[in-house]
């Protein structure tokens, strides 16, 4: 339970944070664009109220035994395939915006008390009900993946955010410590199989340098991939960068190639490979 304790603290964190932050913009602020393709500020606030209210009613129902996809409720009806699921949660995020209109700061801040309150009241029983999710990946969930949910969505969303005033805006400390977890775990890491020999060995190391002692290398052999801590062999290419620049370079905030003109990333090893790895990587939905 401690561990859940700490994930709702972050998520209470975040959530301050961000109204905080929205609090102090103006009405023109609002409507400039985020660092999330296609959504201004407001947009992203939006989306917010509206994935916090849609985790909160599954949670709600969950505990009470229903795990089911209300008719006309999202994401039941979102489609599976990551482009049009996209534009399923924009056009959610503009009828959100719409339907609040002045209202927005308010709800949002509503919504997001409500799910931080509805998580730290929950048992450790309730934690693993059932409860309905996207249909695409798995239907239903346990409770406690709306918490991860939680932490990503105002983690990214805050820097989505935040950056568009500040260029030196980041993650926070617990929240990039828990992404970089959930991050590394992940079962695929390109969108195509790597065009080299399958008998040969690519490994790709990401070094943190004084932002963290971690290192990880992705490796692909043979057409499969891992990730994993890295170990004292020699490294094709090593990428170096801090961890928050990971984690938005696989939620695609970033290209690989204008990080490095940014001066966010720096590379060793072998450029032709590096390139294909900038091209190939798979973002985070």
């Amino acid at each position: 339970m401690l561990a859940l304790d700490t994930h709702i603290s972050t998520v209470q964190s975040e959530a301050d944070s961000l109204t905080q932050f929205l609090e102090t913009l103006s009405t023109d602020d609002w409507e400039r664009p985020s660092a999330c393709k296609r959504w201004t500020i407001r947009a992203v606030a939006a989306h917010t109220v509206w994935a916090t209210t849609y985790y909160a009613d599954a949670i709600s129902r969950g505990i009470k035994g229903d795990d089911s996809h209300l008719p006309n409720r999202p994401p039941g009806d979102a489609p599976a395939a990551p482009p049009e699921l996209s534009e399923y949660f924009y056009q959610q995020a503009m009828d959100t915006r719409d339907q609040l209109g002045d209202d927005l700061m308010q709800v949002l801040r509503s919504r997001l008390q409500a799910l931080t309150d509805l998580m730290a009241s929950l048992s450790p029983e309730q934690w693993e009900m059932s409860c309905a999710f996207y249909k695409f990946i798995s239907s239903t969930c346990p409770a406690h993946a709306f918490l991860s949910l939680a932490i990503q969505e105002l983690a990214i969303h805050g820097w989505d955010i935040r950056s568009r005033f500040d260029k030196s805006a980041t993650i926070s400390k617990p929240s990039l410590t828990f992404l970089m977890e959930r991050l590394t775990a992940r079962a695929s890491f390109l969108t195509q199989p790597i065009d080299i020999d399958p008998q040969v060995l690519v490994r790709y190391r990401f070094n943190f340098g004084a932002d963290s002692p971690l290192r990880y290398d992705l490796s692909i052999e043979g057409g499969k991939e891992r990730m994993e801590p890295a170990t004292d062999s020699l490294a094709d290419v090593t990428i170096y960068c801090d961890r928050a620049t990971l984690v938005l370079l696989l939620f695609d905030r970033f290209r690989l190639d204008s990080a490095i003109s940014q001066g966010r990333v720096t590379i060793e090893g072998d450029e032709s490979l590096a390139r294909i790895l900038g091209q190939s990587l798979r973002p985070y939905v």
